[in-house]
C-alpha cells in the first residue's frame, strides 16, 4: 500500500534549520574539524573569526572550549582552545543544526 499523506509546506515566516548554521560558522567548523587538538582562540581570531561567533558556536553545542595553562621560558599564561563536537561534525555533514544522531542504513526495497 502506498502512503499518500502529504506534509504541509513549511511556513515561510519561520526560519528553517538549514539557515541556522551561517557561512562564517561553517567555515569555523571546517577549520576545527581536522584539528585533533582543536585551535586556540588566538588562531581563530587570526583567521578572522569574532569572539561573538565563537561564543555562538559554543552556546549552540557545535564546539567546546577549554582553558589551558602553559609555560614558555619564564612566562606563565593561559589560553583557550576550541574543539568541534560531534554535533558540529553532524552539522557540517548534513548542513544544518538538527542532523540525525546517526545516518540510517539503506534498505533494499
Amino acid at each position: 500500500m502506498i502512503d499518500r499523506t502529504v506534509e504541509p509546506p513549511p511556513r515561510l515566516d519561520m526560519p528553517t534549520t538549514r539557515h541556522l548554521l551561517k557561512p562564517e560558522g561553517r567555515r569555523a567548523l571546517e577549520l576545527l574539524a581536522p584539528c585533533r587538538n582543536g585551535c586556540t582562540e588566538t588562531m581563530m581570531l587570526a583567521h578572522g573569526f569574532s569572539i561573538d561567533m565563537m561564543v555562538e558556536l559554543i552556546n549552540s553545542g557545535l564546539a567546546t572550549v577549554q582553558t589551558e595553562r602553559f609555560v614558555a621560558a619564564d612566562y606563565q599564561g593561559e589560553r583557550a582552545r576550541m574543539r568541534i563536537t560531534q554535533a558540529g561534525r553532524r552539522a557540517l555533514v548534513w548542513g544544518n543544526l538538527e542532523a540525525p544522531a546517526r545516518v540510517p542504513e539503506s534498505t533494499n526495497l
